[in-house]
């Protein structure tokens, strides 16, 4: 998110179109893949897959570059993101990842800016498709290394593989319009309304929003409804802990041959040290 949880990434056709294309480059030289995303106001949401254990990669060259265009772009050189770490969770069941999608796409409608998630004017993705993205006029240069267009796929998660395009589409748009519905009723009942676009548009870039942020909650590491996928992935996560401490120990005692988990990330850029295939 964006420092000070101020409006950076408002939703312009300029900071959609640096984040597309940061967001297609980023895909492109790490062979993530792109499911859903939404970039709201100060924040942005994405579901992935991450097949090469290339996230951290992902995430660097997407955070580094949007960062420098938007400053760019707004003639500031001031941080744009939060000093905090980025919040990346592994989901556990199929059932978990619609979830987290339709979460994403209803983020808008949460927050209480629109009522429907498909009239965010912002960057709002899921459906299977392979678009083109033009290189933004600004901070990159005419005459660099980047090329003028860059392809972005959105593609169904690998969970949903059985299903067509169509048909997967379909299921996360009913699961979405009911959840937009439950908002709604709620935020009735409240006596509230819905910002609006207008507004939106019209908030200032060093706004912030009127509700005060709970600190210091919990950070999940894992995203599972179901108990014993939660387990199981807490439990493999401290098995990764201790084979990498393990290894790192042998490591540092001069052993070289040493095969660390799959996962490690640090080392294995700046030391090239040996890991578990995967």
């Amino acid at each position: 998110r964006c420092t000070q949880r101020q409006f950076w990434l408002k939703p312009t056709k300029l900071v959609a179109q640096i984040f597309l294309y940061c967001l297609a480059a980023a895909a492109a030289k790490t062979g993530v893949f792109i499911h859903a995303v939404c970039v709201m106001s100060n924040h942005y949401h994405i579901l992935v897959t991450d097949p090469d254990n290339r996230i951290a990669d992902f995430y660097a060259w997407l955070h580094k570059y949007t960062a420098k265009a938007v400053n760019a772009s707004r003639g500031r050189c001031e941080n744009l993101w939060s000093s905090e770490k980025t919040s990346v969770i592994p989901l556990g069941s199929v059932n978990d990842v619609l979830g987290k999608i339709v979460y994403t796409l209803a983020n808008p409608v949460q927050a209480g800016l629109v009522a429907k998630g498909s009239r965010w004017p912002g960057v709002w993705l899921f459906r299977p498709q392979s678009r083109r993205v033009k290189r933004p006029d600004v901070y990159f240069r005419e005459d660099g290394t980047m090329p003028k267009e860059m392809s972005l796929t959105i593609s169904s998660p690998p969970q949903f593989r059985n299903l067509s395009e169509q048909a997967y589409a379909k299921l996360v748009e009913d699961k979405l319009f009911r959840r937009e519905q439950k908002i709604a009723a709620k935020m009735g009942a409240l006596g509230r309304s819905f910002l609006g676009v207008r507004a939106v548009l019209g908030q200032r870039l060093s706004g912030t929003p009127r509700g005060r942020e709970l600190r210091r909650g919990l950070n999940p590491k894992v995203a599972a409804r179901s108990k014993w996928l939660r387990i199981e992935a807490i439990q493999r996560n401290k098995q990764f802990l201790t084979e990498y401490h393990q290894a790192r120990k042998r490591w540092k005692d001069g052993d070289r041959e040493v095969v660390f988990p799959l996962g490690t990330y640090a080392l294995r850029i700046h030391a090239n040290v040996r890991c578990a295939p995967g």
